[in-house]
């Protein structure tokens, strides 16, 4: 049984192929623009993880909740949309997501050492007391998203 709203979509993908025919870029909602190639991977989502200090995880999970409104304005006003943090059972590891607004967002220029969001003084010492909780987040390397892979197949790319 295929939705209706389904049904249209596929009925629609046709004309959306031929409409950006030697066009470079297509938007989709989830994605904005984004290139269409072979292997294109450009994503408006970064996902981080981290070990959580031996004993620190209730006090961390407190500190998260308790982010300082400085800090989500800095956040929000550079291109951050949401956050989740995951927390991994039976582990101390914390699964971290960022949604950015667009995937033109330069994360790193945008949020490390020496960045416009670190210049506010609390926002500086929010960020810096992470450090008593753990050593830092690790990038995970996206390597599947359905949003780009589908529609790229929907599309017959």
């Amino acid at each position: 049984l295929v939705e209706p709203w389904t049904k249209k979509l596929l009925e629609t993908l046709p004309k959306v192929k031929e409409m950006t025919e030697g066009v470079s870029y297509i938007h989709t909602a989830a994605t904005g623009a984004v290139p269409i190639g072979r292997d294109t991977r450009i994503s408006n989502r970064k996902c981080f993880i981290t070990t959580v200090k031996d004993g620190k995880m209730p006090e961390y999970l407190k500190h998260v909740s308790a982010i300082p409104t400085p800090v989500i304005k800095s956040l929000r006003s550079h291109g951050v949309v949401s956050t989740s943090y995951f927390r991994v059972p039976t582990t101390n590891q914390v699964i971290l997501t960022v949604a950015l607004s667009s995937h033109l967002v330069p994360f790193d220029k945008t949020f490390g050492p020496g960045s416009d969001h670190l210049s506010n003084p609390e926002v500086a010492s929010w960020e810096a007391a992470n450090a008593e909780f753990h050593s830092g987040w690790t990038s995970c390397e996206e390597f599947h998203s359905s949003d780009h892979e589908w529609d790229r197949k929907l599309l017959g790319l």
